[in-house]
Parts: C-alpha cells; sequence; structure tokens
C-alpha cells in the first residue's frame, strides 16, 4: 500500500463505498495471502530431504553395498518411520492452523458513507474508539510501534507498579507480615487498576466503553484476593493469609500508579484546552 494512501487524513463520515471498492482493488484485501497446500508427495520430499535422513539414506546405501541387509533394513524402517510421523504432524499443524483463524473474529466496524458498518476485517477493537480519532492526523508508517512516546509511557507506568509493589514488600517484612503475600496481592491490584486508568476518555453522554471490561477487572480481582483467603489456593501458591486490614492497606496502595496515571492525563487535557486531545501515539496518556 502506497504512503500517501495510509497518510491522507479520512472525514469524519469515514471512506465512501466507492473510494473504498478503489483501495480494495488497488491494493487488495486486508489478509495476508494463504500458502498454497502442499501435495503429499512434496511432503514426503521435504522429510526426505532433511540432513539427518539424507545421511540415514547414505548409511543404507553403504550397508546395502557391504551386503549388511538387517541393518539396511533397520536404517530405512527408521527413515519410514520419522517420514510417515513428520508428514502427519505437519498435516495436523495446518489444521491447527486453520481452527485459529476459524476462531477469530474476522469483523471490524468502520464508518462508511457516514454509518457504522461491520466489515470483514483483521482484528475487532472492544473498547469503541475515543474522541477525535477520525480527526487526528494519521502516524507515518515508518515510525516505530513503541515511537510517539508509547515507549516511555510504558516504562513509567511499569516503573510505577514497580515502585508501588517493592514498597510495600519491604514495609511488610519491616513489620514482620508476610511480604510475599503482599507483594502478591499488589502487583496483581496495581496491574488492574492501570488497566482501567488508561482507558480512552468518554465525551458526555457519547457512547460508553465496554462494559465487559470492568466486570473482567473485578472478577480478576476478587480471585487475586482468593489467593490468599482461600486454603486450596494458598497451598497452591504457596501465600499466607491476610487480615482485612492488611488487605485494605494492599488495596489503597495499589490504586496509586492507576491514579497518578489518570491525573496525569487530566492535567495533559485542561493544559491542551480542549476534552479531544489524547497523546500524540492516541493511546490516551
Amino acid at each position: 500500500m502506497s504512503t500517501d494512501i495510509v497518510t491522507r487524513p479520512v472525514t469524519v463520515d469515514g471512506l465512501s463505498s466507492a473510494e473504498a471498492a478503489e483501495r480494495l482493488r488497488l491494493d487488495g484485501p486486508n489478509a495476508a495471502e494463504a500458502p498454497p497446500r502442499r501435495h503429499l508427495t512434496v511432503r514426503v520430499l521435504r522429510q526426505l530431504t532433511d540432513p539427518l535422513v539424507a545421511l540415514l539414506l547414505a548409511a543404507a546405501v553403504v550397508t546395502t553395498v557391504l551386503r549388511d541387509y538387517p541393518d539396511t533394513a533397520v536404517i530405512l524402517l527408521v527413515v519410514a518411520v520419522n517420514t510417515v510421523i513428520g508428514v502427519v504432524q505437519e498435516v495436523r499443524a495446518e489444521r491447527a492452523i486453520a481452527a485459529l483463524d476459524q476462531l477469530a473474529a474476522p469483523t471490524a466496524r468502520v464508518v462508511r458513507d457516514g454509518q457504522d458498518l461491520v466489515l470483514p476485517g483483521v482484528a475487532l477493537g472492544a473498547e469503541p474508539a475515543e474522541p477525535g480519532t477520525l480527526r487526528r492526523v494519521p502516524r507515518s508508517p515508518q515510525e516505530s510501534v513503541l515511537g510517539a512516546g508509547l515507549g516511555r509511557h510504558i516504562l513509567i507506568a511499569g516503573a510505577l507498579i514497580s515502585a508501588v509493589t517493592l514498597g510495600a514488600g519491604v514495609l511488610a517484612a519491616h513489620w514482620d507480615r508476610p511480604w510475599q503475600s503482599v507483594v502478591f496481592v499488589v502487583l496483581g491490584l496495581a496491574q488492574l487498576g492501570v488497566a482501567l486508568a488508561v482507558r480512552a476518555p468518554r465525551p458526555p453522554g457519547g457512547r460508553r466503553g465496554n462494559p465487559a471490561l470492568p466486570l473482567a477487572v473485578a472478577i480478576s480481582a476478587l480471585l487475586q484476593v482468593a489467593g490468599v483467603l482461600v486454603a486450596p489456593l494458598r497451598d497452591l501458591l504457596g501465600t499466607e493469609a491476610l487480615g482485612a486490614v492488611e488487605l485494605l492497606a494492599c488495596a489503597a496502595v495499589s490504586v496509586l500508579p492507576g491514579l497518578l496515571l489518570r491525573l496525569t492525563m487530566v492535567i495533559r487535557r485542561r493544559k491542551a484546552g480542549s476534552v479531544n486531545l489524547t497523546s500524540p501515539d492516541g493511546s490516551g496518556w
């Protein structure tokens, strides 16, 4: 696909059907071309051209010349078994990949002629697009995946989680409490808090985000706490029981990384003077 097509801004109404059809004609579908299926003969030859198999075949020729026919039969039997196993595994792997492709959701929601449509695509986002997405200048095709500050933000989030987790563990060890269990709870809850904090902002009255995400976070938090409350899980994970006060303290400390990240987002938007402004990389950070 040419650079001018990728970087040309798109209107709020999206592409027209005619323009989308023209791009599809010029650039083809947004999917990798499936490799052709190999014939059984080709699969067998691929197995026989393996260096180790070729060495065994050479040894079979030598034993035949020396009239050591039992050894020749054993070598040929090993080669035949290896070839059958290799071909079967290759076929099963291709079938497994095809099954995974069928499980994937090959659709995506797009704006076409000013209307929301669900069309065949590569991936489907669970969250609605953040405000101003279609008005944002597209990123350059040459830009790194972690460019535009995304790599820096990931490092900041990781540093905050690490600092809070290690700090809680050190304090727990100083107070002669089960610091491994404290680290276990704080680390898990802090990551869940960051996942909620970095969600894209929603304008007042706009479309709500993915309702399943808060539910998934709540279930994950309950399972994390259950790892130090339920005896079978404690035995499995090697944790120790924590009291109610200790759990509340862990929860309070775990909120800090997500809270700091969220405050940073709010301050940045207010300084920019626009509620629709997010970071240059479009992550909302």
